[in-house]
């Protein structure tokens, strides 16, 4: 294996300060999980430390269809947020993310719609 190739797996499993990948207070990030249906979750960073960021929970808001309603195009709504601050170590492999579950991670927000399956198709 290459010492590249080490470097990038050890940097995916450690976790890394935060401000040193450009993360600031009040950053998106976004994780897109499910099995027969696609579920989208936004989280605003409220607070970092030398080696995590503090998180909430933030709702979203549908901006457009596609399919009859099939799917939703959804953003972030940060007026719509969570009480429940968590923590979470930030990992890196290509771009910063964290793990929200053992099933899902969440990645840096890139400022795009995301795609979500429409209520009455699986929700």
């Amino acid at each position: 294996m290459s010492t590249s190739t080490n470097v990038a797996s050890k940097s995916a499993k450690t976790s890394l300060n935060p401000t040193s990948l450009g993360i600031k207070v009040g950053d998106i990030f976004v994780s897109s999980w499910g099995w027969d249906q696609t579920n989208i979750d936004y989280y605003e960073v409220v607070a970092l430390t030398a080696a995590s960021v503090k998180v909430v929970e933030v709702g979203f808001t549908k901006v457009g269809d596609e399919f009859d309603g099939m799917y939703e195009q959804v953003v972030p709504d940060q007026t719509r947020r969570s009480t429940h601050v968590m923590t979470k170590r930030i990992r890196c492999s290509n771009r910063p993310y964290f793990r929200v579950t053992d099933y899902a991670s969440a990645g840096l927000w890139d400022g795009a719609p995301k795609r979500r399956t429409g209520r009455g198709y699986g929700h």
